[in-house]
């Protein structure tokens, strides 16, 4: 029998996909609720100029505030993309991204994390809002 996958992962927006010209930091999430691997997923538009650089970083459960390791790191120099990248949440408390962009050319940057909620429920599916 398959599983509904909208009943077993949650996508939570980092980023909402968005233009930038310079430094966006995106809302901090409580990821806690969620179990220690996460999918973390990147597009990025057509990049002219200098390139984007985004980073997904976490902050420890002893300091909530303090956004001190990073999760994940996605470099897009040239044209547009989309990555994913695997990032371990062992430890972590809240998670932010930063998507950086060199000069003025603005370009459309959208940063989600897939993630698995400890407990199950059947109200909580990726329709459910983060």
């Amino acid at each position: 029998m398959s599983k509904d996958i909208s009943q077993e992962y949650k996508v939570v927006s980092l980023l909402h996909s968005t233009s930038i010209t310079a430094t966006n930091t995106g809302a901090n999430e409580d990821v806690e609720v969620f179990e220690d691997d996460a999918l973390v997923i990147v597009d990025v538009g057509s990049v002219v100029g200098t390139g984007v650089t985004v980073t997904v970083v976490g902050s420890l459960v002893a300091t909530p505030t303090v956004y001190n390791q990073t999760l994940a790191t996605f470099v897009i120099a040239t044209g547009a993309s989309i990555g994913a990248v695997r990032a371990k949440l062992t430890g972590i408390k809240n998670i932010r991204s930063v998507a950086t962009k060199g000069d003025a050319n603005a370009v459309t940057v959208g940063v989600s994390v897939l993630v698995k909620p400890v407990v199950k429920s059947n109200t909580l599916n990726s329709a459910t809002l983060a």
